[in-house]
């Protein structure tokens, strides 16, 4: 991504494993990427660690402005497109609002999860 282009399923693999593999050796933990197509989700998914998702729906042009906002950032706003044209959106995930601040969806992911620690 980094020369412009899109990644391709094989380019990711690696990098969907490692996901995998931190997951089921972590004992508990939350991990974000970008898992976009179900192909993605399985394979991370195909581990011994309890794995659920949560997808932050956002439309692309809000993402694409998002992305244009970063500073310093190799992501080029134009590969936004190519995301969302990969994207197979899960069915099987907690669906959030992504236009909410970071902490609430951080709040409201955590509960609806039943990830929240005893006081």
């Amino acid at each position: 991504m980094s020369k412009d282009e899109p990644l391709t399923d094989l380019d990711r693999r690696p990098w969907l494993e490692r996901v995998r593999d931190l997951a089921a050796g972590a004992g508990s933990a939350i991990l974000t990427c970008s898992c976009l197509k179900r192909a993605y989700r399985d394979l991370v998914r195909d581990s011994p660690a309890d794995i659920r998702f949560v997808y932050l729906e956002i439309e692309p042009a809000a993402a694409r402005e998002r992305v244009g906002g970063r500073k310093g950032h190799f992501f080029d706003p134009d590969l936004v497109a190519s995301q969302f044209e990969a994207l197979e959106p899960p069915r099987r995930a907690l669906a959030l609002d992504a236009n909410r601040s970071v902490d609430a969806l951080v709040d409201e992911a955590i509960a609806r999860l039943g990830l929240a620690s005893d006081p």
